[in-house]
């Protein structure tokens, strides 16, 4: 059974051309093995970029949560069920791994043979070229953290008519230099300049290609982590650091220009290439240093009014305001505790219908019904969480609008003093001309 303390949330946004920014559908859920599933059928290049939140207090806070996490969240789940149940746990558990397995095989698959959304001819190869095999790897490190296991691998390669023998081989190698590039991320201290480097080269080739979609900024994080500390320790770049440590600096950010070019290059590259990125960092060193200092900008935050007390009430979206407003009204946090666990049951008896069908005959009635089942529940769901988000934003209009009246009544109060002041007179004179006006 789901742990109901903790709460998943997972938005999303369209990121086809045509619909940039324009929200997708979300999912509130409190089991990680349906979230996981439903990031990894949701979060296509050409389809929805995802975005998740966690929380461990039944959505009274929120964190930012990756899909790493979540991918050991719900191993840990499918774990406990085989270890904690009957003979019916674990055989459900077992189907559960394999379809989560066949739908990370799919995600990557769109990774492998990727399409741009826009492309007016869409050509997908038969088979990923090696290179294709290996970037993957690097893909999947990324997101999920780990090497892809031997289910992922089976249900991959059975997707091809003839898979080539060294892509299992190529998608593991790249995988574990992702890792090995996370890891020095974590800990730049641990590593040499050499290391660093090939680490930053990595990382900063993943911004290059739109197969990567939304995960470009995980590997922009870790550059930034390796940044950090390889420009205060590479004979080149660490003078400069010194001498200007705020990476805001003209110079500063010339030497981590400069270590992202060298990068790219490789430290035995060509001489050529190597002997220019050291003169345009000599240059830009110089032009920086002989500029005045800029004072840094002002806040963004100073100079404003306080808030009313009371507003706004922080909410990150509608999920998460749907999760508050059932801290507030039990019989809401019941009602969706039976639509997810109903939801959740349903989708365990679609995945077991599917796994005992044979994949070359059209879908049994047993399939159909799971599979009508299923989606009735989502759209209560979704429905559920609707009626609720609405009501908590309306609860905080309404504490918003509370939380005002004392301001406007002193307000009010302040206005009428002011305007009682200005017609009393201040002199003798207009003192005396008043009582005659009487």
């Amino acid at each position: 059974m789901p742990d109901t303390d903790r709460l998943y949330a997972l938005s999303s946004t369209y990121n086809h051309p045509w619909l940039s920014d324009v929200g997708g559908p979300g999912l509130l859920i409190n089991d990680p093995v349906m979230a996981m599933r439903w990031y990894l059928t949701t979060e296509r290049e050409e389809n929805l970029a995802v975005t998740g939140h966690v929380s461990d207090d039944h959505g009274a806070t929120w964190r930012p949560l990756l899909p790493r996490e979540l991918m050991a969240d719900a191993e840990r789940a499918l774990a406990a069920m085989a270890d904690d149940g009957g003979p019916q746990a674990r055989q459900s558990a077992g189907i559960l791994r394999d379809a989560l397995a066949a739908e990370a095989a799919d995600w990557l698959d769109h990774r492998l043979r990727y399409v741009q959304p826009d492309d007016p001819t869409p050509y997908r190869p038969d088979e990923p070229s090696p290179e294709s095999w290996r970037r993957g790897g690097h893909i999947w490190a990324l997101a999920l953290g780990t090497r892809p296991d031997e289910d992922v691998l089976r249900h991959l390669t059975a997707r091809f008519t003839a898979p080539q023998r060294e892509g299992a081989t190529l998608l593991r190698t790249g995988a574990a230099e992702m890792l090995a590039a996370l890891a020095l991320a974590e800990a730049p201290a641990h590593g040499e300049a050499a290391q660093l480097l090939a680490a930053l080269g990595l990382l900063n080739r993943m911004a290059f290609g739109f197969e990567t979609g939304q995960l470009d900024t995980l590997a922009e994080d870790a550059q930034r982590s390796i940044l950090d500390h390889l420009v205060t320790v590479h004979p080149a770049t660490a003078p400069v650091a010194e001498a200007h440590p705020e990476p805001g600096h003209g110079a500063n950010m010339a030497a981590r220009a400069y270590l992202r070019r060298l990068s790219l290059i490789g430290p035995a590259g060509e001489p050529r290439l190597l002997d220019d990125a050291a003169a345009a960092l000599a240059e830009v060193v110089t032009a920086a240093e002989q500029q005045p200092g800029r004072t840094p900008a002002p806040s963004a935050t100073a100079g404003q009014a306080p808030a009313i007390p009371g507003y706004p009430k922080r909410l990150e979206g509608d999920l998460q305001a749907a999760a508050q407003w059932r801290l507030i009204s039990p019989a809401a946090r019941r009602a969706a505790e039976q639509t997810m666990d109903r939801l959740i049951c349903a989708t365990t008896v679609l995945a077991e219908a599917t796994a005992a069908a044979d994949v070359h005959q059209p879908f049994s009635p047993q399939q159909d019904a799971a599979l009508l089942s299923r989606g009735s529940l989502h759209q209560d769901l979704e429905e559920l969480t609707a009626r609720h988000a609405l009501l908590m934003h309306a609860g905080v209009l309404a504490d918003a609008e509370a939380a005002a009246e004392p301001a406007k009544h002193a307000a009010v109060v302040a206005a009428a003093q002011a305007t009682e002041v200005e017609r009393q007179p201040g002199t003798a004179a207009e003192m005396a001309a008043a009582r005659d006006a009487r």
